[in-house]
């Protein structure tokens, strides 16, 4: 959960979370992300994510992030790009979002560092 800085105890601004962690020898898990639109371009979201996902690959030992967006969604294809996220292709007609079939890009990111247990 995000909280604004200036008042660490009041709303939550944004989230970000990790869902569907595989495994064996997938190793793998699905980014999730979203912010509160008055707080869209500040940097806050980058940080967060930039941090979680230090989590999940240093701790959690995970292989292998996948973050999807709808092509529309410039700010999200900006923030995986700036992190490093690469695009692995297109899901036509992908998720129901307000009665409609949307199309997705397809990104991952891989831990360079994952040690084998």
């Amino acid at each position: 959960m995000l909280f604004p800085r200036e008042y660490p105890e009041g709303n939550i601004i944004g989230l970000c979370n990790f869902s569907q962690i595989f495994r064996g020898p997938f190793q793998a898990c699905y980014l999730g992300y979203q912010i509160d639109a008055a707080y869209e371009g500040l940097g806050l979201m980058s940080e967060a994510v930039k941090r979680t996902i230090e989590y999940m690959f240093e701790e959690q030992n995970i292989h292998r992030i996948m973050a999807n967006y709808m092509p529309s969604n410039t700010r999200s294809a900006k923030l995986l790009q700036t992190l490093g996220f690469t695009i692995e292709g297109l899901a036509k007609k992908y998720l129901l979002i307000n009665g409609q079939w949307e199309d997705h890009i397809l990104t991952s990111l891989t831990n360079q560092k994952w040690k084998s247990s």
